[in-house]
């Protein structure tokens, strides 16, 4: 798991080591939900890249993961190991980006 490889080191020296990622369910409107997924840089805090869905499913965590710049050395990105974070497509698309998400 992502969190046995951090180590509980949640800091960084380095923009695009260590990365964290996650869901989030928005305030509805007019009746609608919207979902949120969002990849943040342990380095400095910030929100690297984000996608709003009105669906909470494999597609949203999909279009987020091919927004994160692709980097030549190797990504550790964290998760909560919910459903999307631990299917087949997930972990095939994450090594694609040199992203590991074990």
């Amino acid at each position: 798991m992502a969190c046995t490889i951090l180590n509980r080191e949640f800091k960084t020296d380095k923009p695009f080591k260590k990365l964290t990622c996650d869901v989030t369910e928005m305030k509805r409107v007019n009746n609608n939900r919207y979902y949120v997924f969002s990849v943040m840089d342990l380095y400095n805090n910030a929100i690297i890249c984000a996608r709003m869905s009105d669906h909470n499913d494999w597609g949203l965590v999909a279009k987020g993961l091919e927004n994160i710049p692709y980097q030549s050395e190797k990504i550790i990105l964290h998760s909560d190991q919910g459903p999307r974070f631990t299917s087949k497509a997930y972990h095939e698309l994450a090594g694609q980006k040199h992203i590991i998400v074990k």
